[in-house]
Parts: C-alpha cells; sequence; structure tokens
C-alpha cells in the first residue's frame, strides 16, 4: 500500500490483505504524517497458486514480498471453522519442477 503521499505503509503492517481463507478483511485506518488513509474491506482469497513465481514479489517493496516455485501447485480452503480456529486445505500438488 503507498499512501498519497506516496510513502509506503510499513513492513510490519503491509500483509494486512494477506488473508487466506473464506472471511473478508475488516476495514483498517493507517496514518501517515497525521492524514488518515481508509482501507475498504477485501475480499477472501481462498486459493493460493504458485504457477507465476513472481505473483506474489515485487521490485518497488522486495523485503516484504516473496518470489514462489511457479510449479503450479495450488492450495484451497475447503473449509473453515473460526471459531474453532480451524481450517481444511485441499492440496493439488504442480507438475513443473522449479528447475524446469
Amino acid at each position: 500500500m503507498i499512501f498519497n503521499n506516496g510513502k509506503k505503509l510499513g513492513n510490519r503492517r503491509q500483509p494486512f490483505d494477506a488473508t487466506f481463507g473464506t472471511q473478508r478483511t475488516d476495514r483498517v485506518k493507517f496514518h501517515s504524517d497525521g492524514v488518515t488513509e481508509k482501507v475498504r474491506r477485501q475480499r477472501a482469497i481462498p486459493v493460493f497458486n504458485d504457477s507465476n513465481p513472481n505473483r506474489y514479489w515485487t521490485a518497488d517493496n522486495p523485503l516484504n514480498s516473496t518470489k514462489v516455485a511457479g510449479s503450479g501447485t495450488e492450495i484451497r480452503v475447503v473449509l473453515e471453522q473460526q471459531r474453532k480456529g480451524e481450517m481444511m486445505v485441499e492440496v493439488q500438488a504442480g507438475t513443473k519442477r522449479a528447475d524446469q
């Protein structure tokens, strides 16, 4: 996230929307130089797919992003029970090896 003044949200707070599950994020407010930036709720992200090795990486923030294998592995939330803090996932292994 980049504020209107061009400053980036610190790495400690940057993953506020990096949820994995079936629940949307909460609305949040961040502050930079006394100015409040409101962020609406973000959609849930129930599927992780590493087909694109650069999908979760950015040169703008290389210390708070990551490159993935690009194997085509997919992890999908099948069931989430928030009260119990449990999540059931289905993993489909990718077919492409990292060295290909």
